[in-house]
C-alpha cells in the first residue's frame, strides 16, 4: 500500500490560514468544509482559525463565510536565522511556557 504524505501534510504553498472574528464564524466555515468528508483542515479553537487547502477558498467564499486570509510560509524556504527567530519566539511564547511549567510540576512518570 502506498501512502501519499501530501494528503496528511500538504506543502505550505497549497495551504492558507483563515482567521475569524468569533467562534460562530469558525463553526460556519467548518460546516461548509465538512460537506466534503476528506477536506483538509487544522482547527485552532483558542484563536478561532483554521488552515485549509487553497482550493477550498472558492467554496467558502460562495457560501458567504467571512474570514481574513493569512499566507503561510514554507519553512524550507526560510533562512536559518529566520527559522531560529521563529523557534525562539514559539519556545518563549506564553502558551508553551505555561505547558512546560505544567509538565515540570507533574510527579515523575505521570502522563
Amino acid at each position: 500500500m502506498l501512502v501519499d504524505l501530501d494528503e496528511f501534510w500538504p506543502p505550505a504553498s497549497a495551504l492558507i490560514g483563515l482567521l475569524f472574528d468569533n467562534e460562530a464564524q469558525l463553526r460556519e466555515c467548518l460546516t461548509v468544509l465538512d460537506q466534503e468528508p476528506d477536506a483538509y483542515k487544522l482547527v485552532n479553537w483558542a484563536e478561532p482559525s483554521v488552515v485549509v487547502l487553497k482550493r477550498d477558498l472558492p467554496r467558502l467564499h460562495a457560501a458567504g463565510v467571512t474570514f481574513t486570509e493569512v499566507e503561510l510560509q514554507d519553512p524550507d524556504k526560510l533562512s536559518p536565522e529566520e527559522l531560529y527567530r521563529l523557534d525562539w519566539e514559539l519556545i518563549h511564547s506564553e502558551p508553551v511556557q505555561r505547558k512546560m511549567a505544567e509538565i515540570l510540576r507533574r510527579p515523575f512518570g505521570e502522563p
